[in-house]
């Protein structure tokens, strides 16, 4: 059961006073009234059957994808950054054309569980950090067809590093570097940015709607999860299901941490956040907790909630990563 804690809680009266849906927010960053100020999310539906019906009906559109590139955008595609046997690693990297001071860096990791997905699905978000100062890194990594986990985890490692050397050709800060992933890309974002030790510091990190533990029931019997850890079952792989798991890796340590999730997702319950934001919360971990009421898995694909969870992201990220009072 989603569980309330006396912290900072906008339940953002406000925005009900103006006819405007919000997402319920759960922080122990002091953001001010600033979460006022963001994109409203979009009125959400009872299941994710109806919002998948709404979709259908073509009465949600769809986040628009950027055409062409804009002159103060500069973009690399199809930069290799890691070598495997008989292909390569790659990334799309988007960076600010004409800036002085030196950008942030976000690396994306895509997600599609596990066995599906590419770079390509952040463009719109890379051509959008990059034209507010930031270098933001789209990147590839081993499916499950190629290898089973921890390979995968390994290559998002892999990417950071070289992310991190290229900061000065980019003209980035490599001490300022925070991930963002989707889905399956998420899970692999929290597993590299809650294990500091094997990877550079990370300074942030952003959830979407990621699978936080995967003993849990309805991940620990997914066939998606049991292929992505090599085909064991959970009743013969335990451990193996724990390790993988973010939430087992939870410490006081952690980056601060933004989390959305929609309350009707189907394929990654809401639960999994529920409790990472909980476990965030009793070890002091700086977080603020998205729960977008109504929505389902891959919700940001919809232009109304893209438009929301970017306006609440530039917030966190700017934040954390420039210094920026909200």
């Amino acid at each position: 059961m989603y569980r309330l804690h006396s912290i900072l809680r906008y339940m953002l009266a406000l925005a009900i006073m103006t006819g405007a849906v919000h997402a319920d927010f759960r922080t122990n960053i002091n953001f001010g009234e600033a979460l006022l100020r963001t994109t409203p999310a979009p009125p959400g539906y009872k299941s994710a059957r109806d919002a998948a019906h709404a979709v259908r009906k073509g009465r949600v559109a769809h986040a628009a994808v950027p055409e062409g590139i804009p002159d103060n955008v500069l973009v690399e595609e199809d930069v290799p950054y890691a070598s495997r046997e008989n292909s390569s690693l790659r990334a799309d990297v988007y960076r600010p054309r004409n800036t002085t001071d030196p950008s942030p860096i976000l690396v994306f990791v895509h997600g599609g569980a596990w066995d599906h997905g590419n770079e390509d699905s952040f463009r719109a978000w890379g051509i959008h950090y990059a034209q507010r100062g930031y270098v933001a890194v789209a990147i590839t990594y081993s499916l499950v067809q190629v290898a089973p986990y921890p390979t995968a985890l390994n290559d998002v490692r892999e990417a950071f590093r070289w992310a991190q050397s290229q900061a000065g050709n980019w003209k980035a800060d490599p001490s300022r570097m925070a991930i963002v992933g989707q889905s399956a890309g998420a899970h692999l974002a929290l597993m590299a940015a809650y294990q500091p030790d094997s990877a550079p510091r990370v300074q942030a990190v952003v959830n979407f709607y990621g699978p936080a533990d995967l003993t849990d029931k309805p991940l620990r019997t997914s066939k998606a999860v049991r292929k992505f850890l090599g085909g064991r079952r959970y009743s013969r792989a335990e451990d193996r299901y724990r390790e993988a798991s973010p939430m087992t890796h939870t410490s006081p340590q952690c980056p601060p941490t933004l989390i959305f999730h929609g309350t009707v997702d189907s394929r990654v319950p809401v639960s999994q956040s529920d409790r990472l934001a909980d476990t965030l919360q009793r070890n002091n971990v700086p977080y603020l907790y998205d729960r977008i009421e109504g929505w389902h898995h891959a919700m940001d694909l919809y232009a109304e909630v893209n438009a929301h969870c970017l306006s609440v992201m530039d917030l966190f990220l700017d934040t954390l990563l420039r210094g920026e009072k909200p």
